[in-house]
């Protein structure tokens, strides 16, 4: 039987259904709308400011002290968003996301994330090279 590429396969108990494909070439950055998406670049950037313990250690493990607000930032380079996109989906078995990531930069990271999702998982990838970087204490 052949089946379009646009489907994944799942096999549940011996019967065969297929689902649409989470993972699609993305060829869009998403934007923040006025909702959630807009909330989390709006956290990201007080997060740069902040003193407390939560923000300092924030900024401290993913290697975000001394960025300047300002400069965060959403992304409009549907290549970076393309590869900031692939190197999400390299880094974890299973699709993360079912749209495109808004993408912010931010120091040496792009910060990605999908605006509508709840809950709104953030995924950290460095800027020099697309790799996925986890916390580091």
């Amino acid at each position: 039987m052949n089946i379009p590429l646009k489907y994944k396969q799942l096999t549940i108990l011996g019967a065969l259904v297929f689902l649409p494909a989470l993972t699609t070439a993305q060829s869009s950055c998403g934007t923040t709308g006025s909702g959630a998406g807009l909330k989390v670049l709006q956290t990201l950037k007080k997060l740069m400011v902040a003193t407390d313990t939560a923000s300092v250690l924030y900024r401290v493990g993913f290697g975000l002290t001394g960025v300047d607000s300002a400069s965060v930032t959403v992304v409009t380079d549907t290549a970076v968003c393309s590869a900031v996109t692939a190197s999400v989906d390299t880094a974890f078995t299973h699709s993360m996301h079912s749209g495109p990531f808004v993408v912010v930069q931010a120091g040496n990271l792009y910060i990605a994330y999908e605006a509508e999702s709840e809950p709104q998982p953030m995924f950290y990838i460095d800027k020099a090279t697309y790799a996925y970087k986890a916390w580091t204490p």
